[in-house]
Parts: C-alpha cells; sequence; structure tokens
C-alpha cells in the first residue's frame, strides 16, 4: 500500500511503525518476484488464501491444539503478502487504481475473519467489540483518505498489531486456551481507543488543511 508523509507521522502507537524496516528485510524476495514477472496484483490476492487459513486454524484450534501452531507462520506470511504488493508495485511502476481498490478489498477481508473467528471462539460482548471497533476504525481511516488524501494509522491495535496479538494469543491458547480470548479483548479494547485516536488524527490533519485554504 502507498503511504505518505503525513501518514508516517501518526504511528506512534502502532506495528506500523515498523514496516520500513520489514519491506527492507523482504527486499530479496520482492527483486525475486520483479525478475520473474509476478504482478503486484497477484501478491495481493494470494493473502487470500492465507487469511483464510489463518482464521480456520484459530477455528479448529480449540479441538486440534496443534493447529495453532500455524497462526504464527501464517499470520507473517499474511503480513509479508500485504508489505510486498506495495513495495512491488513502487519498484515496477505497478502502482494503479484497481490494485489500490483490490489491496483494500482483501484488506477488509482479512479484518472480516478477524471478526468471524471472534464470534466463533469468543463470548458475544467480546465478539461484538472486536467487530464493531475493528470496522470503525477502518472506516474511520477510509475517511480521513477521502476527506484529507492521506491515510492515517495513528491509535493502538491497527492491522499489523492485531495481526502480533491473534499470533501470540493462539501460541499461549495451546496451554492456556482461555488465551485467545483474552487476545480477542486486547484487540477489542485497543482496536476501540484507536477510534477515538484515528478520528481525532483526521479531524486534526481536516482542520490544518482548512486553515490552509483560507490563508
Amino acid at each position: 500500500m502507498l503511504e505518505t508523509t503525513s501518514t508516517k507521522q501518526h504511528r506512534d502507537t502502532s506495528l506500523y511503525g515498523i514496516k520500513p524496516g520489514f519491506v527492507r528485510l523482504l527486499a530479496p524476495i520482492r527483486k525475486n518476484l520483479a525478475r520473474r514477472g509476478v504482478s503486484p496484483t497477484t501478491v495481493t490476492l494470494a493473502a487470500i488464501p492465507v487469511e483464510i487459513a489463518v482464521a480456520i486454524c484459530l477455528v479448529i484450534g480449540a479441538r486440534t491444539p496443534s493447529a495453532l501452531l500455524l497462526v504464527p507462520v501464517l499470520t507473517v506470511a499474511w503480513m509479508a503478502l500485504n508489505a510486498l504488493d506495495g513495495s512491488l508495485a513502487r519498484t515496477t511502476g505497478g502502482v494503479t487504481s484497481v490494485g489500490t481498490v483490490l489491496n483494500e478489498l482483501v484488506d477488509r477481508f482479512g479484518d472480516l475473519a478477524v471478526v468471524w473467528v471472534a464470534f466463533i471462539v469468543a463470548p458475544p460482548p467480546v465478539a461484538a467489540t472486536v467487530g464493531l471497533a475493528i470496522l470503525t476504525s477502518e472506516l474511520v481511516a477510509a475517511i480521513g483518505w477521502a476527506a484529507t488524501g492521506h491515510r492515517h494509522f495513528r491509535g493502538p491495535m491497527g492491522k499489523p498489531d492485531r495481526a502480533a496479538v491473534v499470533a501470540v494469543g493462539s501460541l499461549a491458547a495451546i496451554i492456556w486456551p482461555v488465551a485467545l480470548t483474552v487476545a480477542f479483548v486486547v484487540i477489542g479494547v485497543g482496536a476501540a481507543i484507536g477510534v477515538g485516536v484515528r478520528t481525532r488524527a483526521v479531524i486534526d490533519v481536516a482542520h490544518a488543511i482548512d486553515a490552509g485554504d483560507e490563508q
């Protein structure tokens, strides 16, 4: 996903701040994909089966704890694909509006997969909080993007944060089954806080833009 200087200034409470380093770490893979002529869209769409696999492993983990061992590996693969598509598009000149739309749709599919799992493995109030907080947080980000031209990632429990919590929770659940519920509580509360932080960031940027227009 393309980023701007403005978005980078709003990552103080999120793992989004380590994304540039993660992208650099993946540079050899990106170069290999570019040499092979793999399109950014292919990389974007490849995340869908990984997202589904993560969700399935989390759901069946209650009866087959060994399946939870796959979650951290799949989560890293998911985040790698998410980082690779944008960097591949930038380095190969393959940035397109269609690619941006597909990237957003795949990201939101991943969000829905997490919410679906929450409703299966966590108590209804926790699952409802997770669903409402995540979807509202992403809605605020989308509104901010439309209104200001910048993505806003500020606040806890952005996508990489949620992935990290799910990965840690899945490992802990192997020996402590309630750990997944705890993980979803953390995600729900954190994402709810993130809604407020992102909303404030969007409004601040909008005010700055309006002030600039008035000068």
